[in-house]
């Protein structure tokens, strides 16, 4: 990977566009099987990274506050 800061948004956009490509293939096609997950993956990373965002922001006052002690 780059220096690129990857963010929920990023995996979102990505995972809807395996969705996309898989929509295109037929039912049954183990590639569409294999897009679908890779969607899913990359939906739980989103939600994960917000997670870790929400917890580095709830924590960041009281680190900044005893930094400045």
């Amino acid at each position: 990977m780059n220096a690129k800061s990857f963010d929920a948004k990023y995996f979102r956009e990505k995972a809807a566009i395996c969705q996309g490509l898989a929509d295109g293939f037929s039912l049954n096609d183990p590639g569409r099987f294999q897009l679908m997950d890779i969607a899913e993956d990359l939906e739980e990373l989103a939600k994960e990274l917000e997670v870790q965002v929400a917890q580095q922001a709830e924590f960041a006052p009281a680190i900044r506050t005893r930094a400045a002690s």
